[in-house]
């Protein structure tokens, strides 16, 4: 069994979405992050045995990812990464992810102080 942390915030639609599409018997999925509070704060017992993160994986937890697969950082920016992660670990960011919300933000924001 393959276990997900997702360490993003998520509402409950996507978790409820998310529980229904994967298999119970082929994966454990934790939820760390909350919608209203933000992403969470994980420590080593959290990513211990973790296949995947969905979010944000401090550096300092790292040691202690013995079974990461797969990072899926929630920004663009994974510099911080490239240099700690072990080379067997698949890493993927969210390139491209935000630019029509940024820009259509700054669209209504430049309007608004005109």
């Amino acid at each position: 069994m393959k276990k997900i942390l997702i360490t993003m915030a998520v509402d409950d639609n996507f978790r409820k979405r998310m529980l229904e599409v994967a298999d119970p018997n082929e994966y454990e999925l934790v939820f760390k992050g909350n919608a209203a509070k933000g992403e969470a704060e994980i420590d080593a017992d959290d990513i211990r045995g973790v296949s995947a993160v969905l979010g944000h994986l401090p550096a300092r937890l790292m040691p202690y990812a013995d079974k990461l697969e797969w990072l899926q950082t929630q920004s663009a920016g994974v510099d911080r990464y490239a240099t700690i992660l072990p080379e067997q670990v698949i890493l993927t960011n969210a390139v491209g992810g935000y630019g029509v919300a940024v820009s259509e933000h700054m669209t209504a924001l430049t309007l608004a102080v005109m």
